[in-house]
């Protein structure tokens, strides 16, 4: 809280983002998970304990509450991840509320609710399994994944959306590792199962998707459920076999994935690792690791 909470200080700082503002502004967004809000500037600042321009989760700038008022699409209770959709929206991980949130910069109000029925609903895995409900485990703060680029979407392994969905009710574009979009089963390590892991990119034509100590790669968006892929990053084989060395330049345990349009980058444990380009064949070794 150095600067004061309503102006510029925070309880516990989990996550933040960028996003644009207009007028060629960069507007910053962060979440102050145990303050239970997200707090933005509407622009970058450029020196020490700024203040910030506009709150979200929460009446006013002072308040810290859980749920201030009682839940609803203007509450927040544990907010962990951020991030910007191909629509300039941004996406909030409220973890104690079992959800996710979808907000414009600026309105209090979130545009739309995910993993719960509505925005006064508090359910653990909320739903059953079907192209629009699933079982909404938020068992990692908040696990997600989106492209911001082109909207590519993931909120649990296996389960995507070419672009970010609009609402809760927006059917997903396929299922991978599952026999159909209304079942979850524990997949068979294969080239189209994915255990694990919730990052997603595109690069050029690629996408690719974190599964479990790998990452898979296809040609082309998800058209269709359990699509082959044809690359798998990281020491295993499409089986899961051993093929690669076991030293940190193949062995991988991904999990959000990133991109500035032609490298790949994934959270790899206590590093990010890096290819440059991304790769576009099985097995290839890290260009580098960032924290390491």
């Amino acid at each position: 809280g150095a600067g004061g909470l309503a102006a510029g200080g925070f309880v516990s700082p989990s996550g933040a983002a960028l996003l644009s503002n207009g007028s060629a502004r960069t507007a910053l967004v962060a979440a102050d998970m145990q303050a239970h809000r997200v707090v933005g500037w509407n622009t970058v600042p450029t020196a020490d304990g700024a203040p910030f321009d506009t709150v979200l989760g929460q009446p006013d700038r002072s308040t810290t509450t859980p749920n201030t008022g009682g839940m609803s699409l203007s509450t927040l209770n544990g907010p962990g991840m951020l991030s910007i959709d191909h629509q300039n929206k941004i996406w909030v991980s409220d973890f104690y509320n079992c959800r996710w949130l979808r907000f414009a910069y600026g309105n209090g109000t979130a545009l739309s609710v995910f993993g719960q029925r509505d925005g006064t609903s508090l359910e653990f895995e909320a739903g059953s399994f079907s192209p629009t409900r699933f079982g909404w485990t938020h068992w990692a703060k908040g696990q997600f994944g989106i492209d911001s680029t082109s909207g590519l979407f993931t909120p649990s392994p296996g389960r995507f959306w070419n672009q970010a969905p609009s609402n809760g009710s927006t059917p997903l574009s396929a299922v991978q590792g599952q026999p159909n979009q209304n079942m979850f089963a524990p997949p068979v390590t294969s080239a189209n199962s994915v255990a694990a892991g919730v990052g997603v990119v595109q690069v050029g034509t690629r996408v690719y998707f974190s599964d479990t100590s790998r990452i898979l790669s296809k040609v082309g968006v998800f058209s269709g459920d359990n699509a082959n892929a044809d690359v798998v990053v990281g020491n295993q084989d499409f089986t899961g076999k051993v093929v690669a060395p076991t030293t940190l330049d193949y062995a991988i345990n991904p999990t959000y994935l990133a991109t500035d349009g032609t490298s790949l980058l994934a959270a790899d444990g206590a590093p990010i690792a890096v290819w440059k380009p991304a790769p576009t064949a099985s097995n290839q070794p890290i260009s580098f690791a960032i924290g390491q």
